[in-house]
């Protein structure tokens, strides 16, 4: 005879490991598009404007299903040949003084 309590159970799991993956992989790719949204609209309010081209052209691309996303500035010359001038007014050339939007946005980002 016993004067104890017995406690006795038995659990079983069966653990999707897929569909919690793709639970995280759907919560970290909605934190990196509202962080790309965060930098695209830094940048466009950095991105020096004498007719408004180069702001305009800024907007996001979804890659791999929503698993990254990229931040594009791509304002065409006037020359038509495709050419984008987004990189020359970031980086500068021999001709003309660096004038950084996008940089400036992403470390504020991380900050």
């Amino acid at each position: 005879m016993s004067n104890g309590i017995d406690f006795s159970a038995a659990f079983t799991s069966n653990i999707d490991n897929d569909a919690i993956m793709e639970i995280g992989r759907k919560k970290a790719g909605t934190m990196m598009k509202e962080k790309a949204e965060l930098i695209l609209d830094a940048a466009k309010d950095n991105a020096p404007v004498d007719t408004g081209a180069l702001r305009d052209s800024g907007h996001i691309d979804e890659k791999d299903g929503g698993q990254w996303y990229e931040i594009i500035f791509d304002a065409p010359v006037l020359n038509g040949d495709g050419t984008s001038y987004a990189s020359w007014v970031e980086n500068g050339t021999s001709k003309m003084d660096a004038q950084p939007y996008l940089r400036p946005a992403i470390l504020a980002a991380k900050g």
